[in-house]
């Protein structure tokens, strides 16, 4: 089995949160929040959907997203995908994805998130880097043809043993998830329940050193995701509208997992042009932003004409080693979320001055989330001029194919 019950570490022997949080799990957190508010709308497509991704926008209330989560896990169970394997997630900013990445983890099977963009090349190291036996995409994305990359990947990875898609005009070898019925599956009926000390994401760096591959366990993706909801505050009834796609644990953990433990409706944006954002914006009183560093200042020139950018209350700002973030602008007020290349994700309390004034220890900004005494994050800069991360939120990083790792 693939993960931390196969092989812990000396970074990953903290494996789970303090009580009562060591009870979480991401699909504990869709079952909630399904029988907490079944009729509450939660996640909506971006509404010219049809035009970049060819399918009818959707609309999902948490009821309806928990179903979706538990038939999308009885689909790749059918198709033989068994509890500890991992399966490549190539989707755009769709419902799909989010069903995908959080009706993989319901039946026990990891979700790798890796950007569409990527070259061929590149996402085939990354399969084989963590020896995916699956991949989980769609038709297209504008002019990307993600099921086609997908089909062209398998072909190249032994460990892969079904690709399967949603959306019209897959290529042949791409097995359709779309319009299937109960009768259609056949889920595992000895499915385990999840634990926090089980893996559960992957994510991936391009860059230096090549293809990095990052992991982290269950207790590590929610532990992110309540770092983020103590920082923002996110409220109830404000919507976060999203225009980063399920590639890196700061999308997940902002537009998803907090989501989920708070309640809160999400809108996505697809492939980003200011007149998504708006449409996204329409009929809402309050919103926050979800976007990378780069788009704020087009945000912020943008909202005095604009009306419907008058919704924005708040932005949640996505920032990486190397970007360049304004230090300060006119409303919406930000907050940072620090993406150190997928080894760790820091939501902080303010805008510092350069991003080497966030280096240092950190706690947790919700006390009784880890035990006491458990180190949350230590970051530092080493000779080599890279900042690494350390403590209980840092992911695994695994530089080497799954086989290589295996054989060592």
């Amino acid at each position: 089995m693939n993960g931390f019950d196969r092989t812990p570490s000396s970074s990953l022997t903290r494996t789970a949160l303090a009580e009562p949080w060591n009870r979480l799990t991401v699909t504990g957190l869709a079952q909630g929040a399904a029988a907490a508010n079944p009729a509450r709308a939660f996640i909506s497509d971006c509404p010219d959907r049809e035009a970049w991704e060819g399918n009818t926008p959707r609309r999902l209330s948490f009821g309806d997203f928990r179903r979706e989560c538990e038939f999308f896990a009885g689909q790749i169970e059918t198709l033989g995908l068994e509890p500890g394997n991992r399966a490549l997630i190539l989707m755009p900013n769709i419902v799909e994805a989010a069903i995908a990445v959080v009706g993989c983890m319901t039946a026990g099977v990891t979700p790798a998130l890796a950007p569409i963009e990527e070259s061929v090349e590149t996402l085939r190291i990354a399969a084989e880097r963590i020896g995916a036996s699956a991949i989980i995409t769609n038709a297209r994305c504008e002019d990307i043809r993600p099921a086609e990359l997908a089909r062209q990947i398998a072909a190249r990875v032994i460990s892969i043993r079904c690709v399967a898609g949603f959306g019209h005009g897959l290529p042949e070898g791409v097995i359709p998830l779309d319009g299937w019925s109960e009768q259609d599956i056949d889920p595992n009926p000895n499915r385990p329940v999840r634990r926090q000390d089980q893996e559960g994401l992957v994510t991936f760096s391009f860059g230096v050193d090549g293809v990095v591959a990052h992991i982290r366990s269950e207790a590590q993706a929610i532990c992110d995701a309540l770092a983020v909801a103590t920082r923002h505050k996110l409220a109830r009834d404000c919507a976060l509208v999203n225009t980063m796609h399920q590639a890196g644990s700061a999308a997940l953990a902002a537009s998803l997992l907090m989501p989920l433990f708070l309640g809160a409706q999400v809108r996505l944006v697809g492939p980003f042009k200011a007149e998504r954002l708006r449409a996204a914006l329409r009929d809402t009183t309050q919103a926050t932003l979800l976007c990378p560093a780069s788009l704020v200042p087009l945000v912020r020139e943008s909202r005095g004409h604009e009306p419907a950018l008058a919704a924005l209350g708040s932005i949640l700002c996505v920032i990486r080693p190397g970007q360049e973030f304004e230090q300060a602008g006119d409303a919406p007020p930000l907050s940072p979320l620090f993406d150190l290349l997928e080894q760790c994700l820091l939501a902080h309390s303010e805008l510092p001055e350069t991003i080497d004034d966030i280096l240092g220890p950190h706690v947790h900004p919700m006390d009784s989330v880890l035990e006491a005494g458990q180190p949350y994050l230590l970051l530092s800069r080493g000779d080599d001029d890279i900042i690494r991360a350390y403590g209980f939120a840092a992911a695994e990083a695994q530089a080497r194919s799954a086989a290589a790792s295996e054989a060592a």
